[in-house]
């Protein structure tokens, strides 16, 4: 029942994971100047373009989504002093997956 796949489940991971994203944000808060922003603004719209790009044209390996708009995001987040870590949160939502079976 505890490690089950059930309501309970799911209402206590997500405190759980937004409060580790939290921690993460503001134990790298960025302290860089507003020109490195603007870069990585240019490196995190192209990462999250072509993550929609691949999703619009089926591409089904992770791969291209994980090189190319993970590489870019990852840069991104680097340079504007986020934890580079959390680089694949705008992409998850294009990667490919399995139908849901209900």
């Amino acid at each position: 029942m505890v490690f089950g796949r059930g309501a309970a489940f799911n209402f206590l991971l997500l405190p759980t994971i937004t409060t580790d994203v939290i921690g993460l944000v503001l134990v790298s808060y960025p302290s860089r100047a507003k020109a490195t922003y603007r870069l990585a603004a240019t490196l995190l719209i192209p990462a999250i373009w072509s993550a929609a790009r691949f999703r619009r044209k089926r591409v089904r390996t992770i791969w291209p989504y994980v090189l190319v708009s993970g590489t870019l995001s990852w840069v991104g987040f680097y340079l504007s002093g986020v934890h580079p870590a959390l680089a694949l949160l705008p992409i998850v939502r294009f990667l490919p997956h399995a139908a849901r079976d209900l």
